[in-house]
């Protein structure tokens, strides 16, 4: 996978009691920034969580800035009377416990919204560099997300059907089977030919937004995987 594929996030994000919209906000910034500045607006980040307002996305950002998370923003001036799109510079200060390491499309394809994105979050940041996996309880990842030991299974078990992570078999002293060991599966992009028609690419996880929208523009629908695929058929027969 290209490393420019990957962003990092402070280790540290889980220690400030901040909520799954917050560490969203966070995660979002980070995979869109360069060199620690981004440009984005206030709409565009609550479209990539799923989140309704974009008071929620500023008061979110409101925190971060408390946190240092944040460093500064800026909103340019375009010209008389107009104001352009904010621009914040992260900071690295939260960041003396070390990095972690998040695949970018997981965050801007829309593929999870906040409180499945925080647990994947926090699995990313368990994983050991020398096994490739992550053994945590069910109720470790409870406590330290401030939620419930059944929320947090199903949001692993629906990690588990979207292939973001996969369930490991690992034994345990007694021979039975443990539940709690994962590692993280890799984005595949995927091409796609069916009677010659136009090749397209598309990421593995990549999401729709209707399926009215795709059908109107002459796609057609197909399933592998698990994954729901759109394919130009234009001049297919």
């Amino acid at each position: 996978m290209d490393k420019l594929n990957y962003f990092y996030l402070p280790n540290s994000v889980f220690d400030y009691g901040l909520s799954a919209n917050e560490i969203g906000v966070l995660a979002v910034l980070c995979a869109a920034a360069r060199n620690n500045v981004v440009q984005i607006s206030q709409k565009t980040i609550a479209e990539k969580l799923g989140i309704k307002k974009e008071e929620t996305v500023s008061r979110c950002i409101r925190k971060l800035c408390g946190c240092g998370f944040i460093l500064a923003q800026k909103r340019p001036v375009k010209g008389i009377y107009r104001l352009g799109v904010t621009i914040y510079y992260l900071s690295h200060k939260n960041a003396s416990e070390g990095y972690f390491k998040v695949n970018r499309d997981v965050v801007l394809r829309r593929i999870l919204k906040p409180s499945h994105l925080r647990v994947y979050l926090f699995i990313c940041k368990a994983i050991s560099s020398k096994t490739d996996s992550m053994w945590n309880s069910y109720n470790d990842m409870a406590t330290a997300l401030k939620s419930t030991r059944s929320a947090v299974i199903k949001i692993i078990a629906d990690l588990v059907s979207l292939r973001l992570i996969r369930k490991m078999m690992v034994k345990n002293k007694l021979g039975a089977y443990s539940d709690n060991h994962y590692s993280l599966r890799a984005l595949r992009t995927v091409k796609i030919r069916r009677n010659k028609a136009t090749i397209t690419y598309y990421s593995a996880f990549q999401l729709h937004d209707t399926e009215v929208m795709v059908k109107s523009q002459g796609f057609k629908w197909v399933n592998l995987c698990k994954y729901e695929y759109f394919i130009n058929t234009w001049g297919s027969t």
